[in-house]
């Protein structure tokens, strides 16, 4: 995909978050996600994983932990609670946009502005979904997983638009 064929699904997905609707969809993908990670912590053994999983020190919260961890070990170990008992969203039956949505922005999340943080869940899911609907069906059929296609340009999304970033 072109810079420019980015740049304008960085727009679209920008423009697309604002309407009111699109954010009580991200308040429903933000609440199945925590309670999925919610659920898997605890059962000892997800629990357990996901503790050793978030053994940096840091700000960054995981689910069902008194502790606390660096932001990238809080998303690491929040998917993998997400993940568990493989009940995450879906999209096109291949790409699971909430595991890096969900995560990424609980674990940068520092203040009380929630409109920001349903921005950027609105935002990236926008983005992993166009990505999936580009990249379908080819990345299967050439044996790509597609959640592990999309994760990183989602997860950057993500992040630029919680962080408040416009470069």
């Amino acid at each position: 995909m072109s810079a420019d064929a980015l740049h304008v699904l960085w727009e679209r997905a920008l423009q697309d978050s604002a309407a009111d609707e699109v954010r009580w969809l991200a308040v429903h993908c933000l609440r199945v996600g925590v309670i999925e990670m919610l659920r898997s912590a605890r059962v000892p053994r997800w629990r357990d994983v996901a503790g050793r999983l978030s053994a940096g020190e840091g700000d960054a919260k995981v689910s069902g932990l008194e502790r606390r961890t660096d932001a990238t070990s809080a998303i690491v170990a929040n998917s993998l609670l997400m993940h568990a008992f493989n009940r995450e969203d879906s999209y096109r039956t291949a790409a699971h946009p909430g595991l890096v949505v969900v995560p990424t922005v609980l674990a940068l999340q520092r203040s009380e502005d929630a409109a920001r943080l349903l921005d950027a869940v609105a935002v990236g899911y926008a983005i992993a979904g166009s990505l999936t609907d580009g990249l379908t069906p080819r990345a299967s059929e050439a044996g790509w997983r597609l959640a592990a296609l999309i994760a990183p340009v989602t997860a950057a999304s993500v992040a630029a638009v919680h962080l408040g970033l416009d470069d």
